[in-house]
């Protein structure tokens, strides 16, 4: 008995210190500019597992690659602290791999910006900004022209 309350333990620290931290790079809403998160996975189940710890290991950072990456393809870089809130909710989900029993397991999300990718998102930020104040000056320009012609009596004067 103590032999296997022994092994359980084990392999419990086995899949809890085994590579459940890992960085992975996310795309974002904008083509050239993307995310790296580093996602720490934690298995909730108890041994005995049904398969080796390190398929384990593989299969739960297979399934958080796979959920990680559809979530950020809308965020916008600029935005940064919404990013982390979508995809941290979206990651912290439990999950379960289809195994008999099936192992829960639980993560947490840390999403960044590399220094490139922070200038490219600065850069792209008051690029909008400038854009937005070239639209409203040509508004405002096209609307006070139109007001002008729109009474034929200023027209002749």
């Amino acid at each position: 008995m103590a032999s296997t309350r022994w092994s359980r333990r084990r392999a419990r620290k086995a899949v809890r210190r085994g590579p459940t931290r890992f960085e992975v790079r996310l795309r974002s809403a904008c083509p050239d500019i993307g995310f790296t998160a580093r996602i720490t996975a934690t298995v909730l189940a108890e041994p005995p597992y049904p398969s080796p710890v390190e398929e384990i290991a593989g299969a739960v950072r297979t399934m958080l690659r796979d959920a990680a990456s559809k979530n950020p393809k809308t965020c916008d870089p600029a935005d940064l602290a919404s990013a982390r809130d979508v995809c941290g909710q979206h990651l912290a989900r439990v999950r379960q791999l289809p195994t008999d029993p099936p192992i829960e397991f639980t993560a947490e999300l840390t999403l960044g910006l590399l220094p490139d990718d922070r200038a490219a998102a600065t850069a792209l930020l008051s690029a909008q900004r400038r854009q937005a104040v070239t639209d409203i000056l040509r508004r405002q320009k096209t609307d006070a022209l139109a007001s002008e012609l729109a009474y034929p009596a200023a027209l002749l004067a």
